[in-house]
């Protein structure tokens, strides 16, 4: 219950007088103190404050406003995917400073704090780190717009490390026949895209019967500026993609994790999650001896880092299968040091350098 306006203030939620306007943003907005001589010279403050422009664009610049203002720009820059990972990023610190927190109070101190509360949510470093990079975007966009006037840099705490471990589940060959034979029909055409063509989940479900050709798939992807792409039928994978072409477009598969949960358990193999699926599709190629830029092309990357770094990780039998061949075609033999002595000695001999 608020008490009487008296002067400009008034008190609610507590004994802390609340200002009826603040004179730097125009709302109202707690003083912070007990004292009625203290919140006036709070008051007096922030009129010098709206007094500069300058200052008072700092003071009134918040949280929630800039966000808006950052992916406004993204949304004209990047794909529906990496707009909505991005808002989903920026959401958790929407959630728990809100909206109309001030950018000008954000000190390392209080990142300090987003970070040991986002550790008791059970929340890795790796996604902090991921949610980290994106409000430094929004504290860099704010700053170039005279809204922020700290150091951002010195926001990240120096225990705080990205810890980026890739996944490197790829199923083989007998592990992916025994899941197939597991799973209903729409779940198993769902896998069978997925390792054939090496798409994306959000990239199936945007196969059509039409895109399919005798030779070639469209493959519909927004991530990346490579992931509009059309892409040959393998022959290794294309009995796979003849399975699944009966059910495009693919039916819904809600819950697809808890589903392969149970099916993985079912044929007797590790667990393997939809990515896992465009993972295998890159690792058999891999160890087929195909090279790694064309393994980029298909997946529709822009570069071979991510098939070095998480999709080309071949078993270690397929490298020995593969280097055995290269070994063969190039007619390698190493002389075992003992024979290699004889002759050099035998020469040496020759030459009249042994008495």
């Amino acid at each position: 219950m608020a008490s009487k306006k008296r002067d400009g203030f008034f008190k609610q939620r507590g004994s802390r007088f609340w200002s009826c306007r603040d004179p730097v943003t125009g709302k109202r907005v707690s003083t912070g103190f007990k004292d009625k001589a203290a919140a006036k010279l709070w008051r007096a403050q922030r009129e010098r404050i709206a007094a500069d422009p300058a200052t008072a664009k700092t003071e009134a610049a918040e949280l929630g406003e800039w966000v808006q203002n950052f992916l406004a720009l993204k949304e004209r820059t990047v794909s529906a995917a990496t707009l909505e990972v991005a808002q989903q990023k920026l959401g958790h610190f929407v959630r728990l400073w809100g909206a109309d927190f001030r950018l000008a109070v954000l000190t390392p101190s209080v990142f300090d704090d987003y970070v040991a509360q986002r550790r008791t949510e059970n929340v890795t470093d790796h996604t902090i780190t991921k949610e980290w990079v994106h409000l430094r975007g929004v504290l860099r966009l704010a700053k170039r717009g005279g809204a922020y006037p700290g150091d951002i840099e010195a926001l990240r705490p120096l225990d705080l490390h990205a810890g980026y471990k890739p996944r490197t589940r790829a199923l083989t060959r007998p592990e992916l026949g025994a899941l197939l034979t597991v799973l209903e029909p729409g779940h198993m055409a769902w896998v069978c895209v997925m390792v054939s063509l090496g798409l994306r989940k959000a990239e199936a479900e945007r196969l059509l019967p039409s895109d399919i050709s005798a030779t070639e798939v469209l493959i519909r992807g927004t991530k990346t500026a490579g992931s509009m792409r059309t892409v040959p039928i393998l022959s290794l994978y294309r009995p796979l993609l003849e399975m699944a072409r009966p059910h495009l477009p693919l039916p819904p598969w809600p819950g697809a994790h808890k589903s392969l949960a149970w099916a993985c358990k079912r044929a007797g193999i590790d667990y393997c999650s939809p990515n896992d699926f465009r993972r295998t599709h890159a690792t058999l190629l891999h160890e087929s001896g195909v090279d790694r830029d064309v393994i980029r092309r298909l997946l529709g990357h822009t570069s071979t880092a991510m098939v070095d770094k998480v999709y080309g990780q071949p078993k270690p039998e397929a490298l020995r299968d593969l280097a055995e061949a290269k070994l063969l075609t190039a007619k390698v033999l190493i002389e075992s040091p003992s024979e290699r002595f004889r002759r050099v000695s035998w020469e040496w001999f020759q030459k009249g350098k042994v008495a």
